[in-house]
């Protein structure tokens, strides 16, 4: 049996880098989280190829002094936890004091930092964790932190690198996660000397959905509120009628934290159940608010997992309030202005609307039914009462009606004209 050896500390560093940082992707979550953690207000990530030879994120946090600086990249050296007892409830993006050590390992930093109020700041390299120079400097306020030549000194872990294309699609889409789980935060993500994207800030999550997950999906997105013994879920989910090919447009939060959670996936296509074509999936960009003593971070190297206490409580949360979104979605039209609006109809309020309305409010005298087949006189509207349900939905039945009438003759026309056809050719 081979002799027990006790590892030197630049390979126990290596070790721990491959269980942080898996590949450029990791990188660049680690240090816009740590921006975040920071206070910073806007943060920028730039790439070259994908990522490994040339990595670099610009923040306006509040930055390092010098002595902080000089002892940030040792193993478990962080600002964000001082006792055991904050393990019970970390209520910051990191917290173990690994991600800048591992980093620093398997690469080339530049670090120029300054600290706010300061008059100057200070400037580092280091080489595979080895701190080569550092002087003070003239600086902005914040931190840019440049990552070069990600895995130089572990071939074996560079050789399982893929394409520029796909690591640089990776990083950009861990910087849209981040991006997504902070709406007050303005994140912009450039590639090549490309904007992929870039968030406004302005903490609406609408408009964070828009800017970061296009039009298309945000325009078939529907609210969503729930809650359950403590646990608060708030965000969007996808109308059944823009189900996607893949479970890749969905994003789950916690605290502010993107995680995988195969519990909030499940409680969230349960609630999409019989609403959605068997291959479909749901989209969603949702947010679980616990208190931090509730939820446990520290169960994942990456810390992309959590363990809940009341994991049934948070499942409650997300599926009921899905459901009540998509009931609400599909719940009857009880007024002709809700009916109008859906159907694209202009229609006003007693009158007092322009450009040539009657008395009845409604433009041009085309009423809502129009799209549903049948064209109604203004005298025709002015005996539906707004206020009555009934009379409604006894205007939209008929419209209905005249269109399964209209449907009906048509095809008994096209039966006619086959028919006469296989006469002639007969």
């Amino acid at each position: 049996m081979p002799d027990i050896q006790i590892l030197s500390p630049h390979l126990a560093d290596l070790i721990a880098a491959g269980e942080v940082v898996e590949r450029p992707a990791s990188v660049v979550k680690e240090l816009v989280e740590n921006a975040f953690d920071a206070g910073a207000r806007t943060v920028t990530v730039e790439l070259r190829g994908g990522g490994a030879t040339y990595l670099r994120v610009t923040d306006d946090g509040c930055g390092m002094a010098p002595e902080d600086a000089g002892i940030a990249f040792l193993r478990h050296a962080t600002s964000k936890l001082h006792d055991e007892q904050g393990l019970e409830a970390i209520g910051t993006m990191g917290f173990r004091g690994e991600a800048l050590a591992a980093i620093s390992a398997v690469s080339h930093i530049t670090l120029t930092t300054r600290q706010r109020g300061a008059a100057s700041g200070t400037h580092m390299t280091l080489d595979a964790g080895d701190i080569q120079d550092m002087y003070e400097t003239g600086c902005p306020e914040g931190t840019t932190m440049i990552v070069r030549d990600l895995f130089f000194n572990t071939p074996a872990r560079r050789k399982f690198l893929k394409s520029d294309r796909a690591e640089g699609a990776a990083c950009a889409a861990a910087a849209l996660r981040c991006a997504l789980g902070r709406p007050d935060v303005s994140v912009r993500c450039i590639r090549d000397g490309e904007e992929v994207f870039f968030s406004p800030g302005d903490n609406k999550l609408d408009s964070c959905i828009y800017s970061l997950l296009g039009r298309d999906l945000a325009m078939s997105l529907l609210p969503c509120e729930g809650e359950a013994d403590g646990a608060r879920v708030h965000g969007f989910i996808s109308s059944p009628a823009a189900g996607r090919g893949s479970r890749a447009q969905q994003y789950f939060f916690c605290n502010g934290r993107w995680i995988r959670s195969a519990a909030l996936q499940a409680a969230l296509e349960q609630a999409y159940r019989n609403t959605l074509l068997v291959g479909r999936f749901p989209a969603c960009v949702l947010y679980v608010q616990l208190s931090c003593a509730a939820v446990d971070v520290n169960v994942h190297p990456a810390k992309t997992e959590v363990k809940f206490t009341h994991e049934r409580a948070v499942f409650d949360a997300v599926y009921y309030g899905a459901r009540a979104a998509l009931e609400a979605e599909k719940a009857p039209v009880t007024t002709l202005a809700k009916a109008a609006a859906s159907a694209g109809v202009d229609v006003g309020v007693g009158g007092d609307s322009t450009d040539s309305t009657d008395s009845t409010g409604i433009a041009g005298g085309v009423g809502v039914c129009d799209v549903l087949g049948e064209e109604l006189s203004p005298e025709a509207l002015k005996e539906v009462d707004i206020s009555d349900e009934k009379g409604v939905v006894g205007l939209t039945s008929s419209c209905w009606r005249s269109t399964s009438c209209a449907l009906r003759s048509w095809r008994r026309s096209c039966n006619t004209r086959r028919s006469r056809w296989r006469s002639c050719w007969s």
